[in-house]
């Protein structure tokens, strides 16, 4: 054991001993009593016996480089490693006696200085052990319990102990393994084994190299007996000598035990998988033959896996190796293999764990260590009860599974028969257990009779593949023809709607069961397309397709009614179950909500949205009409009813009313769409609408809708989809660019005629080198009664100008008035904008 003490100088003949170079220099040299030019790792000569407390005296230097050993110099017992200076008269604190020859080796610069504290260890050097050495055959438990548990090899053992046993009863698992064969054995080369007549034992491993002090195997020839409670005298007597130091050997230790292996070993990364669904284990492990070569079926004389938490766990032939050496698998429980019943207690507490390495254990050969990370599934049990009408089987996980909440233990298929007879059939959006639902049924529809293997797997790898036998006493009932599809209505609030036309949602036709456990709609979509609450109560009439309800003075605007969907009837008639099975959920699960609220048994409409095995509605299904726009649609931002108003010339959308319009979706150029709704957006005549990107309210008092559109602005519009109930979509191909909006301010809120007003535009306009926003006209008085007049020379913004004035002396005011600024810009990048501010007359007029 490596001892630190503590050194400090004694006086000034340091600087006689090394030559060392005068305090203050650059580079610090130092020179032997010679004259020449020492390295800093020399070794220095110990002349001196030292005791506690006595002094170093240096006398002289051997220029030994670096690493040098002690051995290399002189032959003695202990060494000092210095790590910082020492001067010729140094006192150490010495906690061993260090002998008369040792030496010293210094790690670092010594420093230009007389007095310096040092720190020293003392590094007792490994007396040469005397071994005798032989082979012996070891049980699995005598073979383990070194490498399971790490015991260090004793080299010096003097005196046996005889009085306890050698290995606790607590070393469990490792007990000799019955094989149901009398001739597999064979194929190791390493196995200790006893063949009966229809079995074999295989009791250990044979010929194991192992070594003893010549001391303690002299001490345990003249003093134990048989009658021991340990091991060591059986062990020793049973020795076969050998003259020479094998490459591999386990050392005897005094009590009887045996050390992990000493020898060499190689080590390298390795990327074994795992699998939970093994004949011969509850788990099986395949490393890839490039990863380990050296080991063999003759050879190899154990496994150890061990994981993250420094754990190991030894592995036995037949029970747990195989005849590839590069497969092995366990059991934490008991399992009943193909030849038998595996071994299992060894191992009862791995799953959950990580294995972070495996050690190869090949006899007369360096070990391989192959370093991996590798997660071990845990086992949750499944049990089966079949309905006394046998019409389903209730599958329940133990309660554990509560403790892994990211596993998803799911039904994924049957089997009937074994081996290579048997007969697999795949379970489609088969139901999962969870934290929540411990429980799961599968209806016996078309199942015959029989003995069933039912598997569960879990997609992220938590929880191990379950099989699950099950038989049923008599058939299950017919299986009803569920290809084609259903037909109806349902009404769909807009987020339910506009969520397939947005997020462009597939349509699945051919679903066979329900995702109950999805979100059918996100939540960005749901805040985005929320229901509109408007400040009347009749003009909602005014839209054939409008779902609202209608309050005292306001009415709420929904969604979209009476929408035309369709759902496969596999999936369904697995609602239908669902439903029947589990009440307790049908109120919360977007799917079911689906599936009841509608009213089905309709034929195939001209268009229609399908309702998806996680509750989403896809985009429509149908035809649509692709033209271009025979004049390009307008767009104003001066409206009453949001940011922007386009209109659309009314012949290019004949067929699109007020009866028949279920919404408006915008695509622009980046592939983004925009849902529009009625009365938010939607105005009387199919060809207008409007949109909005900040909060604002119209006329009749409503907050105009804006999240769904609050980012088109600097787009281009390059699409307009208009939805119509039982007739073809209509699609428009234009190009309108949306113009970005910006802020200007006045410095005044009000001003007297003769007083200068600067108006200032945010900093924005920055982004947009080529906008170009100018002060074209003032307006007095609002609606019918506004008169407007154009400002010549107004001034412009631009990314350089960002305040611009306006002399309100050209103003003729006989009385306060609001005087609203208009800008407009000729580039079109930037929206028109308007500031108000009021001006009163000069105060000579007043």
């Amino acid at each position: 054991m490596k001892k630190t003490t503590a050194i400090r100088t004694a006086g000034l003949s340091c600087a006689l001993a090394f030559g060392l170079t005068a305090c203050g220099d650059d580079v610090t040299k130092y020179y032997d009593s010679e004259g020449r030019e020492m390295s800093v790792t020399d070794t220095l000569l110990v002349k001196e016996v030292i005791t506690d407390y006595d002094t170093i005296v240096v006398t002289e230097v051997i220029t030994k480089k670096d690493t040098i050993k002690a051995t290399d110099v002189i032959t003695k017992k202990d060494t000092i490693k210095v790590t910082d200076a020492i001067t010729k008269k140094d006192t150490v604190k010495v906690t061993d006696v260090i002998t008369k020859t040792d030496t010293v080796k210094t790690t670092i610069v010594i420093k230009d200085t007389i007095r310096d504290t040092i720190k020293v260890e003392v590094i007792p050097e490994i007396p040469e052990a005397d071994l005798v050495y032989g082979t012996v055959n070891l049980t699995y438990a005598q073979f383990y319990y070194g490498e399971v548990n790490n015991v260090d090899p004793e080299l010096y053992a003097t005196t046996g102990i005889y009085d306890k046993a050698s290995i606790p009863d607590s070393f469990d698992g490792y007990d000799a393994f019955t094989s149901a064969t009398t001739n597999k054995y064979k194929n190791f080369g390493q196995l200790d084994a006893d063949v009966g007549e229809k079995t074999t034992e295989l009791k250990g491993v044979k010929a194991v190299n192992v070594a003893i002090s010549k001391a303690l195997y002299d001490e345990v020839k003249n003093n134990g007996s048989e009658n021991d409670n340990s091991d060591l005298y059986k062990l020793v007597s049973a020795i076969t000598v050998i003259e020479d130091a094998p490459a591999e050997y386990k050392v005897i230790n005094s009590s009887g035990v045996l050390s992990k292996t000493i020898g060499k070993t190689i080590t390298r990364a390795a990327s074994p998988t795992i699998t939970s669904s093994s004949n011969w284990g509850n788990y099986m492990v395949v490393i890839p033959g490039i990863d380990i070569t050296e080991a063999n079926t003759n050879n190899l004389q154990g496994i150890v896996l061990e994981t993250e938490d420094g754990e190991s766990y030894g592995l036995i032939h037949l029970g747990n190796i195989w005849m590839d050496v590069r497969e092995f698998a366990f059991s934490v429980t008991e399992f009943m293999g193909g030849h038998g019943a595996q071994p299992y207690k060894a191992t009862t507490d791995i799953a959950g764990k990580r294995i972070s390495s495996i050690r190869y254990l090949l006899k007369d050969a360096p070990d391989v260590v192959l370093s991996t990370s590798l997660y071990i599934p845990v086992q949750v049990p499944v049990t089966a009860a079949v309905a006394e009408d046998n019409g389903s089987i209730t599958f329940t996980a133990d309660a554990a599974i509560g403790n892994y909440r990211s596993a998803s233990l799911k039904l994924v298929s049957y089997s009937v028969g074994s081996g290579r007879n048997a007969v697999t059939t795949n379970i489609a959006n088969g139901s999962a257990f969870s934290t929540r639902s411990t429980s799961i049924k599968f209806p016996t529809d078309g199942l015959k009779a029989g003995s069933y293997t039912f598997t569960f797997e879990d997609v992220n790898g938590i929880a191990a593949t379950c099989n699950v036998k099950v038989t049923l006493e008599q058939d299950g009932a017919p299986v009803e023809d569920l290809s084609g599809i259903l037909y109806g209505t349902v009404n769909l609030t807009y987020a339910q709607f506009f969520n397939g036309e947005i997020n462009d949602i597939a349509a699945n036709e051919t679903a066979t069961a329900g995702n109950y456990n999805a979100t059918s709609v996100a939540a960005w979509v749901e805040e985005d397309y929320d229901a509109f609450t408007s400040a009347t109560k009749s003009k909602y009439t005014f839209y054939g397709q409008v779902d609202a309800e209608v309050g005292e003075a306001t009415s709420q605007l929904k969604g979209v009614k009476e929408v035309n969907v369709a759902i496969s009837k596999a999936l369904y008639a697995d609602v239908q179950k669902k439903i029947a099975a589990d009440a307790q959920e049908t109120d919360g699960n977007d799917l079911i909500a689906l599936v009841k609220a509608a009213t089905w048994g309709t034929e195939k409409p001209a268009e229609y949205k399908v309702i998806n095995p996680d509750g989403s509605v896809s985009k429509t299904q149908g035809v649509t009409y692709s033209r271009k726009a025979s004049t390009e649609p307008t767009i104003s931002t001066s409206s009453n009813w949001g940011n922007y108003l386009v209109q659309v010339n009314g012949i290019d959308i004949v067929e699109a009313n007020m009866k028949n319009l279920q919404s408006i979706i915008l695509e622009t150029e980046d592939g983004v769409k925009y849902g529009l709704i009625h009365l938010g957006n939607i105005f009387n005549n199919a060809g207008e609408f409007a949109f909005s990107v900040a909060a604002m309210t119209e006329p009749h008092g409503n907050h105009v809708p804006y999240l769904s559109t609050e980012d088109i602005e600097g787009k281009r519009i390059v699409k307009i989809l208009y939805m119509l109930k039982d007739a073809n979509d209509i699609e428009l191909s234009t190009s309108i660019y949306v113009p970005v909006r910006i802020g200007v301010s006045a410095n005044a809120e009000s001003v007297s005629v003769g007083d200068e007003i600067t108006f200032t535009v945010d900093d924005a306009i920055s982004n947009y080198t080529s906008a170009k926003l100018k002060l074209v006209s003032y307006t007095v008085g609002s609606g019918r009664n506004a008169k407007t007049t154009a400002i010549e020379n107004g001034g412009t913004f631009s990314s350089r100008a960002k305040s611009i004035k306006f002399d309100t002396s050209v103003l003729t005011v006989s009385e306060e008035t609001s005087y609203k600024f208009n800008f407009t810009d000729a580039s079109g990048i930037l929206s028109g904008t308007s500031v108000t501010v009021a001006v009163k007359p000069a105060s000579s007029e007043e």
